[in-house]
C-alpha cells in the first residue's frame, strides 16, 4: 500500500540537488491609508480614485523581504531538505543571509507589493539591461559549475516576464550536450507576450526534451493564453484539455496547472486531477512559487505525479495561509488536520 503525503514527508527519503534561476527582487510591502483609515479592498481603491474621492494616499512599509519567483521556490525546496542552488539577480543586503546557496548575476528588481484583502497589487521596477540577459550571464556567473548546476535533480526556470530572452536560452541551453533530469519552466504572466514569441517558446520547450523531462507548470490564465497563442481560434476550452494540449504541442513530459481550488496536469501516466484545501489567506502572492517546489521536490525523488500535485498544493496552501514556508513536519501536520 503507498504512503501517505504525511508520511512521506516524515520519511527524510534521499536528498535532491535544485537549481533555481534566474530572477531575484527586493520586496517591499506595504499597507494604503486614505487618511487614517486603511483601505482593506482594491475594490475600494479602485473607487476612491475613479470618483475622485481621494486624491492622495499616504502607505505604511510593513516588511522588505527577498522575492522573485526563483527566490521564493529556492527557499521552499531548501526547507523541503534539498540541496539547493540559487542562481539570480541578488546583489542587495536583503540576500547576504539566504538559507541556500547563492550566486549572483547582478541587480535584483524592486518591488512594491501593496496589501489588500482581497489581493495584492504589485509594482515591479526591473533592473536597468535585464532584458537583455542570456545564458552567456548564467555562464559567466558559475564558471566551471554550468554543467553541474545544470543537470541537478530539478532544474526550476522561471520569469519569463522580465527575461526577455528566455526562449532564445532555453533553445542554446537544449544544445548544450547536458544529461539533464527534470526542469520545471514557470514562465509567469503572459499578457505582455505576442503569439510569435510564444510559438519561439514551444519550439525551445520542444528541443529541451531531448536532454530533460520538462514540466510546464501554469495558472489557469497562463496556460488559456499559451494555449490561444500557439493555435488561436482552434485552441481547446476545457482546462484539462488545455493541459493535453500543451503537453502535446511542446512535447512536454507533464503540463500543470496551478488553481486555488485544485490542481490538473497532463503527465505520462494520463490526465490527473487533485483538489486543494480553502484557506483564509495571509497573503495572496506567492503560493505558485512554493507549489513550484514541492512539484520540483516530489518529482526529483521520483514520487508519483499524483503525490507531486498534493505536495504542490500543500507548500502553496500552507504559505498563503501562514505568510511563511514550510518545513516537512510542518506540511504533515497541515495536511494531516485537513484530511
Amino acid at each position: 500500500m503507498s504512503r501517505s503525503l504525511p508520511d512521506r514527508l516524515e520519511s527524510g527519503d534521499q536528498t535532491a540537488t535544485v537549481t533555481a534561476l534566474p530572477d531575484g527582487s527586493v520586496d517591499r510591502f506595504y499597507e494604503v491609508f486614505d487618511g487614517e483609515r486603511r483601505v482593506r479592498s482594491r475594490e475600494a481603491f479602485g473607487e476612491a480614485i475613479t470618483t475622485g474621492h481621494s486624491p492622495a494616499f499616504s502607505v505604511r512599509r510593513t516588511s522588505v523581504e527577498p522575492g522573485g519567483h526563483a527566490v521564493n521556490m529556492a527557499e521552499q525546496a531548501g526547507l523541503l531538505g534539498n540541496d539547493v542552488t540559487l542562481v539570480g539577480h541578488l546583489d542587495d543586503p536583503v540576500f547576504e543571509e539566504f538559507p541556500v546557496e547563492t550566486l549572483s548575476m547582478g541587480d535584483p528588481a524592486s518591488v512594491g507589493v501593496y496589501g489588500f484583502d482581497d489581493g495584492d497589487v504589485l509594482l515591479a521596477d526591473p533592473p536597468e539591461g535585464v532584458a537583455e540577459w542570456s545564458l552567456a550571464d548564467l555562464r559567466t556567473a558559475v564558471g566551471d559549475r554550468f554543467d553541474a548546476l545544470l543537470s541537478a535533480d530539478a532544474v526550476f526556470w522561471t520569469n519569463w516576464t522580465t527575461f526577455d530572452a528566455t526562449p532564445e536560452a532555453l533553445s542554446e541551453l537544449a544544445g548544450s550536450d547536458l544529461d539533464g533530469n527534470y526542469l520545471v519552466f514557470d514562465p509567469g504572466s503572459l499578457s505582455a507576450r505576442s503569439p510569435a514569441a510564444m510559438d519561439r517558446l514551444v519550439d525551445a520547450l520542444t528541443d529541451l526534451g531531448d536532454a530533460y523531462d520538462v514540466v510546464l507548470a501554469v495558472n489557469a490564465g497562463e496556460a488559456r493564453a499559451l494555449a490561444d497563442g500557439i493555435a488561436a481560434e482552434s485552441a481547446p476550452e476545457e482546462l484539462s484539455d488545455v493541459t493535453a494540449f500543451l503537453r502535446e504541442a511542446a512535447a512536454l513530459a507533464g503540463a500543470v496547472v496551478h488553481e486555488a481550488e485544485a490542481t490538473v496536469a497532463a503527465t505520462p501516466d494520463g490526465r490527473v486531477r487533485v483538489e486543494n484545501v480553502a484557506v483564509d489567506p495571509v497573503r495572496h502572492t506567492g503560493g505558485g512559487d512554493r507549489f513550484d517546489a514541492g512539484l520540483a521536490h516530489a518529482l526529483a525523488r521520483g514520487w508519483g505525479w499524483e503525490d507531486a500535485l498534493r505536495l504542490g498544493n500543500a507548500c502553496a496552501s500552507r504559505y498563503i495561509a501562514t505568510g511563511e514556508s514550510a518545513t516537512p513536519e510542518e506540511l504533515a501536520t497541515f495536511v494531516r488536520e485537513r484530511e
